[in-house]
């Protein structure tokens, strides 16, 4: 993905977004001003957010109903948005808990 450039609010840090995935295994690169993530073995853990960060959030989910194994989100982001991606997973077969 290309460098973000915030929204409305301001220029935000990734460290929500980043930090979070890298608890779950994937590995940060960043070259020449793109960002990905490399995911070779993705593992269930419990992620304690610093912040409620909706695309962090949001981004954690899709790759935890991805990994085997329970993983768990203390300070997640809960916009009505974030809970319609909930429920759309959960209806294409994902299984999760407190939405």
């Amino acid at each position: 993905m290309p460098t973000p450039q915030g929204c409305k609010l301001g220029t935000r840090p990734l460290d929500a977004f980043i930090g979070n995935m890298e608890k779950m295994g994937a590995q940060f690169t960043h070259e020449g001003g793109t960002y990905g993530f490399v995911a070779p073995k993705l593992q269930a853990t419990t992620v304690r957010s610093r912040e409620p960060s909706v695309t962090g959030t949001e981004n954690l989910i899709l790759l935890a109903v991805k990994t085997p194994g329970t993983t768990t989100i203390y300070n997640a982001a809960c916009e009505p948005h974030t809970q319609d991606l909930c429920n759309m997973l959960v209806a294409m077969g994902a299984q999760m808990e407190g939405i």
